[in-house]
């Protein structure tokens, strides 16, 4: 079972080496376990002090003493039927859960959210520089191949195809690092 209480003060950053432990005890244990995970849970103010109690596969928010079921059909397609230790790697790579009130009495919309961390630096960083080196090498190195082919006019014909295309080749490659870098950070991120 596991206890996601609501926090207004979401803001704060979630202690992952604390999350990771408590996933480590839920995971080696085969004692059902209760624990809270603060900043997991998003809810609007009006529906005061409420706790969202993962049991079963399923969800259930306490609210003043009571235990209203959340139904499938109002749940993510990604919450539904969700492990609690898939839900606690979601918490931990950033992810939070908003709880909504709907029109019928007591009925409840459970949707999981990212908090869309940022990739890993040095995924991004090689990206950026794989993505530059990708676009000059192309751009240049079809100067330096026609300017070879050219013979005796190499350098004028290097001089003038580089005054000529360098500035488009820089700035093609300057949009090659950004995408790798993109690419890069994202295939190293979080989640």
């Amino acid at each position: 079972m596991t206890n996601l209480s609501n926090s207004h003060s979401f803001s704060r950053p979630i202690n992952k080496g604390f999350l990771a432990l408590l996933m480590f005890i839920v995971s080696s244990s085969s004692v059902t376990s209760a624990m809270m995970v603060k900043n997991a849970l998003k809810a609007p103010p009006h529906l005061g002090a409420v706790t969202l109690v993962h049991a079963n596969n399923g969800f259930t928010v306490q609210r003043g003493g009571q235990d209203f079921p959340i139904q499938r059909a109002y749940m993510d397609k990604k919450l539904r039927g969700i492990s609690s230790e898939k839900l606690l790697k979601h918490v931990i790579a950033g992810s939070y859960l908003t709880l909504n009130k709907i029109d019928g009495p007591n009925e409840y919309s459970l949707r999981m959210n990212g908090r869309l961390n940022g990739g890993g630096y040095w995924g991004a960083t090689i990206g950026a520089y794989a993505g530059k080196a990708v676009v000059s090498l192309a751009g240049h190195g079809t100067i330096a191949v026609i300017a070879f082919c050219s013979g005796p006019l190499a350098i004028p014909v290097t001089i003038a195809l580089e005054s000529t295309f360098g500035p488009a080749i820089e700035a093609a490659s300057i949009a090659g690092a950004v995408l790798g870098g993109i690419a890069g950070g994202t295939a190293t991120g979080l989640v």
